[in-house]
């Protein structure tokens, strides 16, 4: 649907025309969207190089404005984990296209509880990775400060296992009490807890 905007000047005598300019609204097909590590990137074809509002709405029904852009293309860094919906939309927020976004799968990254636990000194972790990806392993206390980090690394795909021998980073021995073991997946985080006895 084409329009014409009018624009006008008030003056002394009376209204005048300006200038007059028809307006097409743009267009948008091929609205792709996928999952890029802790993001989400979309993708699609706009006819002209006006501005298109991204919006995103998670699965509890909130709705936020992410930004503009004329590219045809955005990046949603923080992209929460669940079902997602984005929307573009004009400027003037006429709605354009939709189009839904999976929750991510977070069903292949696993730590099994710690054994022995408690642990004197030292303790068994296990834990899994659906693909290669980048891993971070550590031993936090309860305010999740870190205490030792086990991995931080590319790590392929499948089970691995490492032991945690009971000392903090700079090698000494780490009091007893209750630690968290935080494993860090691709902006997915899984906890177990640990207590520790000397």
């Amino acid at each position: 649907m084409l329009r014409q905007r009018i624009l006008v000047a008030d003056g002394l005598d009376g209204l005048r025309v300006l200038r007059t300019q028809l307006v097409v609204p743009v267009l948008v097909t091929d609205l792709a969207a996928r999952r890029e590590g802790t993001g989400v990137q979309l993708t699609w074809r706009q006819s002209n190089r006006d501005l298109v509002t991204v919006s995103r709405r998670d699965d509890q029904g909130r709705e936020l404005r992410l930004g503009e852009t004329r590219t045809g293309a955005w990046r949603d860094a923080d992209a929460p984990g669940g079902a997602l919906s984005y929307r573009l939309s004009t400027d003037e927020g006429r709605p354009l296209v939709a189009v839904d976004v999976a929750a991510a799968a977070t069903s292949g990254v696993r730590l099994e509880p710690p054994h022995p636990n408690p642990a004197n000194p030292s303790s068994i972790l296990r834990f899994a990775v659906p693909r290669a990806a980048e891993v971070r392993l550590e031993i936090c206390d309860l305010r999740g400060r870190r205490v030792a980090r086990l991995v931080d690394a590319v790590l392929p795909a499948g089970e691995h296992v490492r032991r945690w021998d009971g000392r903090d980073e700079l090698g000494g021995a780490a009091a007893s009490g209750l630690y968290l073991i935080r494993l860090r997946v691709d902006g997915l985080q899984r906890l177990q807890r640990l207590h520790l006895l000397r």
